[in-house]
């Protein structure tokens, strides 16, 4: 088989291998030039190939004695060059030479392939293997842990890839002009592998740097988002996600919808968190059909959750907030895409272009609150929803005893309740205490509450009220009852009956302050005078004399109002009537003119 070696671009051969051997003792091959032989891949420094191969047969005698090392040979069984340079002889010229990978790592292959083959083409197939491979992450859904490992083996294998490139190319540049080729291309290689070495460090410091470590801590558990919180609230058909969107929150909201098929509204009142979470519980919330709902804060990926929502409500005090994603605090200004499974998650809730691009465009560390009108007509909001009518949410902490007590100290009806009734009292405050830990609407807690009044506070003190205390609350009651009948009478109705309303009456809302206040001063008022001086019962045929005295009255100018007044629920489908009747009743009663007669009939009529 034929060799050759070469020296500063001067070739020599074809020889056999003893004739190279003999070359090599002789000091016409040192350890520095370069040999190869059709076996070989790619020329190969001497001194690499021959300790390569190892110790073998000694040349022939005739050989080693024109060789001033022949002696050295004969008797150690290596070559030596007349400069006293020790070659290892190899065992067989035709043994394998290193691989690819490692001849491309120690410069033994061309410069050509170095740079075109094993630089510039596995340059393309790595490309090609990561755009495979980012496909099949977009299309599979991976946990944030599993995703963060896809992210670190990807780049120690870009980082390996191109370190491997980086140093063969150089090698094989550094033996470029002693295998014959030109200075010029050694130097514009090394040139371009610098280049390339500068552009690699000045994006792994850009973006792969926060990617990195961004991973990293997700592997490690390591974050900064507050814990996800649950809570079902309004007897189990809502539930409340508060604190952040970690990694696994999805999981554990599928776990608490899986458990509570009656829920159907979700309330998000959250700081964000991670965008994965954010996505993966829009999802969920959008398969299932549910209301979203925020009473407080909803910003960053719990914006993205919140779209999801069939129907979309926003409470009175409650802000929607939009940002530029971000990994570790690099936004879209790096990574042009993260922003895109959001920008499409506005698009198509309908949100307008210049919306989602103001939303997107916003720096990682700010955060855009558009104003309510923005929200609606973006279509990002459906309306803004009277929070009474949603369970309680957004309360960091549960309500406590202090905070009751402080609560209820600045009504009139609670003070006297605590003075004069202790046991009254602590059943109201427990039943607020209860209620709002449950996370139900004020609309319930007030219900519960005023049903507590209306069922045991209520026809307790009216009966032994003193007159002229008992005849104030009742002037309170029937202008309440008139404003209410001006504005529907069916409210008149449902609050001279609750048990005919559908829904309990929003008293705050639909009263003047100054009517609720007078009520809760009256109130206040029977609670503290009757602790101090009941009435006893007085006379029926008195009583029922005046009551026959007012029903005859009445009867004069409202003939079927004792028929209504007796059967009121055969008289629900006219509440006007209804209404009427009753407030004419106490009216009539008041008017008799001496408090003496009003109120022992208006005792009577409580008791009965």
């Amino acid at each position: 088989m034929a060799w050759y070696f070469a020296r500063d671009g001067r070739k020599t051969g074809p020889l056999e291998w003893d004739e190279l051997l003999i070359a090599a003792a002789k000091g016409e091959l040192s350890a520095e030039d370069v040999i190869w032989s059709p076996n070989l891949r790619a020329w190969v420094r001497a001194a690499d190939m021959l300790k390569f191969l190892g110790p073998g047969p000694r040349a022939d005698k005739r050989q080693d004695k024109e060789s001033d090392g022949g002696a050295l040979e004969r008797k150690s069984g290596v070559k030596a060059n007349r400069a006293g340079t020790i070659f290892e002889a190899p065992s067989s010229p035709s043994q394998i030479p290193p691989g690819p990978i490692a001849a491309h790592w120690r410069g033994d292959v061309s410069l050509v392939r170095a740079y075109w083959i094993n630089g510039f083409l596995v340059s393309l197939i790595a490309v090609g293997l990561i755009v495979g491979l980012r496909h099949y992450v977009e299309t599979h859904e991976l946990t944030p842990k599993q995703g963060a490992a896809f992210v670190i083996a990807l780049y120690a294998l870009i980082l390996s890839i191109s370190v491997w490139q980086w140093v063969g190319i150089w090698r094989s540049a550094n033996w470029h002009p002693k295998r014959g080729g030109k200075r010029s291309w050694a130097y514009l290689a090394k040139a371009c592998v610098t280049l390339g070495i500068l552009l690699t460090a000045a994006e792994l410091a850009r973006t792969g740097s926060p990617l990195l470590i961004g991973s990293l801590k997700t592997l490690a558990g390591h974050t900064d988002i507050p814990e996800m919180q649950f809570r079902i609230l309004g007897e189990g058909t809502e539930l409340e996600i508060a604190g952040g969107l970690r990694s696994g929150s999805a999981e554990k909201l599928e776990q608490h919808l899986d458990g509570g098929p009656a829920i159907k509204v979700i309330h998000l009142n959250s700081s964000g968190g991670l965008v994965s979470e954010g996505l993966r519980i829009h999802r969920l919330i959008k398969e299932r059909n549910l209301t979203t709902y925020t009473a407080t804060e909803c910003v960053s990926a719990c914006a993205i959750a919140f779209l999801a929502g069939a129907e979309r409500f926003l409470g009175a005090n409650g802000r929607i907030g939009f940002h530029s994603a971000s990994i570790n605090g690099v936004g879209e200004d790096v990574f042009a895409e993260i922003n895109r499974d959001v920008r499409q998650v506005l698009l198509d809730r309908g949100a307008p272009q210049a919306f989602v691009d103001k939303a997107m465009h916003t720096e990682p560390g700010s955060i855009w609150y558009p104003e309510t009108r923005e929200l609606i007509d973006a279509k990002i909001v459906t309306a803004i929803a009277d929070s009474k009518k949603f369970a309680q949410s957004g309360v960091k902490n549960r309500l406590t005893l202090e905070e009751a007590e402080n609560a209820l100290s600045g009504i009139p009806v609670y003070r006297a309740l605590k003075a004069h009734d202790p046991q009254m009292y602590r059943k109201i405050r427990d039943t607020l205490i209860a209620k709002m830990n449950s996370g139900a609407s004020l609309q319930q807690i007030t219900a519960q509450i005023r049903s507590v009044i209306t069922d045991y506070v209520i026809p307790k003190y009216l009966v032994t009220a003193p007159d002229k205390r008992l005849l104030r609350y009742w002037r309170s009651q029937i202008a309440e009852m008139r404003a209410l009948h001006d504005r529907d009478p069916n409210l008149c109705v449902d609050f001279l009956f609750p048990h005919f309303a559908k829904e309990p009456l929003h008293l705050r809302r639909l009263l003047p302050q100054r009517l609720i206040d007078e009520d809760f001063a009256a109130l206040s008022e029977v609670i503290e005078q009757t602790a101090i001086s009941p009435q006893n019962a007085e006379p029926r045929p008195q009583i029922k004399e005046d009551l026959s005295t007012v029903m005859s009255s009445l009867s004069e100018k409202y003939p079927n109002l004792i028929d209504i007044i007796g059967a009121p629920e055969k008289h629900r489908n006219k509440p006007g009537q209804l209404c009427q009747s009753f407030i004419l009743l106490y009216e009539g009663i008041l008017s008799l003119g001496d408090a003496k007669r009003s109120g022992p009939l208006l005792r009577y009529l409580v008791a009965d």
